[in-house]
């Protein structure tokens, strides 16, 4: 089936580019210029099916933060978040802690632009015993303070302490 259907495309290209810039037009006219418009919702709803605990989630934040069409989420997925090296303790931190370079210019510039500096980090060191909720917190409430003294506020730091493996899925 598919060979014949080959034969018929490489016997007749000019045919089937005819054919396929008239579906292109059609489809065209119909999303942009019928009366029927083609409709596009960038919205984060959008993405979350609704039995997802996810969206409860981003429903929670919505609600304290409000709804923004100018926030920028910058999300990096990692143990040691804004730290050039991997940690055992989170104590020992604020010794062996570096930024990465152009952070602070990076949240300066987002912040005059308007947006909220929101950090949002996976801690699976928590569940596997690296380290405490207790030691994450102090290290947070440190690098805060290390933002403030660079004129950045951090609106909010949200961490999920879970790894699939030590405490099962979030």
């Amino acid at each position: 089936m598919l060979n014949k259907i080959a034969k018929i495309i490489l016997k007749n290209p000019r045919l089937i580019l005819s054919i396929i810039f008239l579906l292109t037009i059609y489809f065209a006219y119909t999303a942009f210029f019928s009366g029927s418009k083609l409709e596009v919702d960038f919205s984060l709803e959008q993405m979350f099916p609704n039995d997802d605990v996810d969206r409860d989630y981003y429903e929670s934040f919505l609600k304290e933060f409000g709804q923004n069409e100018n926030i920028i989420l910058v999300a990096y997925l990692c143990d040691s978040l804004l730290s050039k090296t991997n940690i055992e303790k989170m104590a020992l931190l604020t010794e062996e802690f570096e930024f990465i370079d152009g952070v602070f210019e990076a949240c300066k510039y987002f912040q005059s632009q308007g947006f909220l500096i929101i950090i949002i980090t996976n801690q699976a060191g928590i569940s596997r015993g690296v380290y405490t909720k207790n030691d994450f917190l102090d290290l947070t409430r440190w690098m805060v303070k290390e933002f403030k003294k660079e004129s950045i506020i951090i609106s909010k730091v949200y961490h999920c302490p879970h790894h699939p493996e030590f405490s099962g899925n979030c």
